[in-house]
């Protein structure tokens, strides 16, 4: 038989003691001799490199030494010779200390069995659950404690410096949204995976979040009136935060945009039931993968992050149409973002809640953004939004389609006709 993981489990397990009866000593000799090496050997490979395999079987066969030494030792043991037990006690400990070594040198050098997870996907990201791997449990450098981690995949990027400048202000950005602004973010980090020349990609890290605590799928089917009301007011605070920030750095030119759509907010304090909300359970903040900053008029990510995944000649139109700008535009335009936030449960088939979501937004134009002397948000203008939305959306994903690479007729136009009469979600 092969060797295998419990194979090596039982070795772990007999090299942890450091002394055993004969008859179980007996059991342990038979065992490690009946191990090939040839076997052993395969199963070292399959979990480390093959150099760090030849260094483990060295220690092995070191090791082996001594059990053979033991073999030799047991018909004069057997005999109660006490010479023969005396050395059987050395050469048992020296061999225990031999095979602990190669245990605590191979556990080492193991690679992570890697389990990776869709848990989304976005317009550039794919958002995976990478168990197993070594940043899985992060430590949070100021706290020190361990944090479970995603990895939010970005599409390549065409050198380590367009890399490393992106990397940098996505730090930024959550920088600002917790230090500055008082959103709170996930935990954050970044890692860059090759030097280049060429593609290299980024993973952008962040503190997972339990899916019943994210404001969507079963949690918002189980909004009601009320705790839909107290959770908007929640957001509207968030959104006030940002609001209020930039209008102190309007000097400095700086201006800070966001996602505010429903399902990037997490709620922080989930007791488990959307119909129980209280308001005082806390929000966190989910969309940072792209960072939306402005300083003196101009984004510090260009717009072109999002064009990456379509054809050359969809760019070009989408640019003609001014589609980028006005998309990222909605971002920094709070009087824009509740129009979003509000249109989207027509999306979400919540459309029962959109009069008391325009209601709560009114309230907020008249107290958080009185300043700007915006006009009250119409169910009209919710519908044609939405409409609006859902168009571009549906056509942003033909041209994708349109893009793609060998595309069968049959099979494209099956894709575009769900498109544009399938839900979208």
């Amino acid at each position: 038989m092969p060797f295998s993981e419990e194979d090596w489990k039982k070795l772990k397990d007999l090299g942890l003691k450091s002394g055993l009866y004969l008859s179980e000593a007996r059991k342990a000799l038979d065992f490690f001799i009946a191990l090939k090496p040839d076997d052993l050997a395969e199963w070292f490979q399959s979990v480390t490199s093959p150099l760090a395999a030849s260094y483990l079987l060295s220690l092995w066969s070191r090791f082996l030494g001594y059990v053979r030494e033991m073999e030799s030792l047991w018909p004069e043991l057997e005999k109660g010779s006490p010479q023969a037990c005396k050395l059987y006690k050395s050469y048992w400990r020296a061999a225990c200390q031999a095979l602990n070594k190669m245990i605590r040198e191979a556990e080492l050098r193991m690679r992570p069995k890697l389990r990776v997870t869709l848990l989304g996907f976005g317009e550039i990201t794919r958002v995976l659950d990478l168990e197993g791997s070594p940043l899985d449990l992060w430590c949070d450098s100021e706290t020190g404690k361990p944090v479970r981690m995603v990895f939010k995949k970005m599409l390549p990027f065409p050198s380590r410096e367009a890399a490393e400048y992106h990397a940098y202000w996505y730090l930024e950005y959550n920088r600002l949204l917790r230090d500055k602004v008082g959103v709170e973010v996930p935990p954050f980090d970044v890692r860059i995976a090759g030097k280049g020349p060429g593609p290299v990609t980024v993973y952008m890290l962040q503190g997972r979040i339990d899916p019943e605590r994210v404001c969507v799928g079963r949690f918002l089917e189980r909004l009601t009136s009320t705790s839909a009301a107290i959770l908007y007011r929640m957001i509207l605070k968030e959104y006030g935060k940002v609001y209020n920030f930039n209008k102190r750095h309007a000097r400095e030119g700086i201006q800070i945009g966001i996602d505010g759509q429903i399902p990037n907010w997490a709620i922080r304090e989930f007791k488990g039931s959307a119909e129980t909300l209280t308001g005082n359970e806390g929000l966190i903040y989910l969309d940072t993968t792209v960072p939306m900053i402005r300083i003196e008029g101009r984004d510090v990510i260009s717009p072109e992050i999002y064009l990456q995944t379509l054809p050359s000649f969809a760019r070009r139109l989408i640019k003609a149409l001014n589609l980028d700008k006005e998309v990222l535009n909605r971002y920094y335009n709070f009087r824009t973002i509740m129009l979003d936030f509000v249109s989207n449960f027509i999306v979400r088939h919540r459309p029962d809640l959109v009069p008391l979501l325009i209601e709560l937004s009114n309230e907020a134009l008249f107290s958080i953004f009185w300043q700007e002397n915006w006009p009250p948000i119409t169910w009209e203008e919710v519908q044609r939004y939405y409409k609006k939305d859902v168009f571009i959306w549906r056509f942003w994903r033909s041209l994708r389609l349109l893009g793609g690479k060998r595309v069968k007729y049959i099979a494209l136009f099956t894709e575009l006709y769900r498109i544009w009469t399938k839900p979208i979600f």
